[in-house]
């Protein structure tokens, strides 16, 4: 008689999930058997209740029994293989070798797997799910599998299926904008303008492609601007410290010329005040002295005027020297505004020194009135007013082609 080993195939006893002999099986109320481990652990990692083989959802978690007849005959197999060395079991898949590649960034995921994922190597567009190696070769056994249609591995697959017809979106609806599949095209979206995926994604990737030469142009523009902006600001900035620096060397000159103006003047104010003392001394004397004879003279005629002997009197008053002749003292005077007039031309000495002599050299800068940008600076010393004078350039023919340009040009 042939073994029963040899008669029942392993895929009958076999799990989709983990690939082995059943563990205690349990059933979907879509009718397909798992190892109640896998589909539990299944559903914990997917965190949604679905079959993992035809992708059907559950409203609500199943409650599973595990199949006891089932679990026994699967437990005899497993004994029954264990003892045999049958050939055909030589080449039967094994998780270390024949899983293929776990799945990398990019890579589309095996749907059947718990854990970590492997490498899917085609997508099923029935069940629908994308499947690893050793989960494709498992679903490719099944009697029911054989009509089922297989693509290469689509990422979310489950998004870009027709939640009616469960088959995959593969045409565009103009009129509702929308993704549909074939089915629809004859039914809900019959009559309207209705493209494959593949030529409105050409169209749309081509508008799509003018609408970010238009976003990268304005950001762009925008860029210049800001750049236009900050290097204004930076003008500003670098234009304020020149000024605050400028500033302090005008307020040292002027603090520098200040003090020396000061000593000056009060240098001068004391040679002044030393002459007009001295003058003052000079006039005080010459008063006295006259003041001096004045007075014997007037000392004179009052004793002269109290004499009562007429002889005596007579006799005197020839012999008595001619009086001096008086000076004229209503024009002489002091000046007592002299230290005032002194300050003031002293003053006004040093503005016009300061203006004409010690005015240092400044910089003086163009800006484009509309866009800020720095447009030219120049460093001279300005002892006159400054005209700026705008270049049209060469007129030709009625028109001046050049730019317009700052000239510096001899004011008279």
């Amino acid at each position: 008689l042939q073994s029963p080993v040899r008669i029942l195939s392993e895929e009958q006893f076999s799990c989709s999930i983990c690939l082995e002999v059943f563990v205690e099986p349990v059933s979907t109320p879509c009718g397909h058997t798992f190892c109640k481990a896998c589909l539990q652990g299944f559903w914990n990692h997917s965190k949604k209740f679905i079959c993992p083989m035809c992708k059907k959802a559950f409203s609500r978690k199943p409650e599973l029994s595990v199949n006891c007849v089932l679990a026994e005959i699967a437990e005899q197999f497993q004994g029954l293989s264990t003892m045999s060395s049958v050939p055909e079991f030589v080449n039967s898949p094994q998780k270390d070798d024949d899983w293929g590649d776990f799945a990398k960034a990019g890579d589309v995921p095996c749907d059947a797997c718990i854990g970590r994922k492997m490498k899917a190597m085609k997508s099923c567009l029935s069940c629908p799910g994308s499947f690893c190696e050793a989960h494709l070769r498992h679903h490719k056994k099944g009697k029911a599998m054989g009509s089922h249609k297989l693509v290469e591995p689509i990422h979310n697959l489950e998004d870009k299926m027709c939640k009616t017809h469960k088959r995959l979106l593969d045409a565009y609806c103009r009129n509702e904008h929308v993704c549909v599949c074939k089915e629809c095209t004859g039914s809900s979206h019959k009559g309207h303008d209705v493209v494959s995926t593949e030529r409105e994604w050409k169209k749309k990737t081509s508008q799509l492609g003018k609408k970010r030469s238009e976003l990268k142009h304005l950001i762009k523009e925008r860029e210049k601007k800001l750049e236009e902006i900050k290097q204004s600001i930076k003008v500003l900035k670098d234009s304020s410290q020149r000024e605050v620096e400028e500033s302090w060397a005008v307020y040292a000159e002027l603090q520098r010329l200040l003090e020396q103006s000061q000593a000056e003047l009060l240098e001068l104010i004391t040679t002044r005040q030393k002459q007009a003392e001295q003058q003052a001394k000079d006039l005080s004397s010459g008063l006295e002295h006259e003041l001096n004879t004045l007075r014997k003279r007037s000392s004179e005629l009052d004793t002269l005027a109290q004499t009562q002997d007429r002889v005596l009197f007579l006799q005197f008053l020839p012999s008595l020297p001619p009086p001096p002749e008086p000076s004229d003292w209503s024009s002489v005077s002091m000046n007592t505004d002299l230290y005032l007039s002194t300050i003031r031309k002293s003053v006004c000495a040093l503005v016009d020194k300061f203006q004409h002599e010690h005015f240092p050299a400044l910089s003086n800068s163009f800006y484009d009135v509309k866009t800020c940008s720095h447009l030219y600076t120049f460093t001279d010393a300005f002892t006159e007013s400054v005209y700026p004078i705008f270049s049209p350039c060469i007129n030709q023919d009625g028109k001046n082609p050049g730019a317009l340009v700052i000239t510096a040009v001899k004011h008279s």
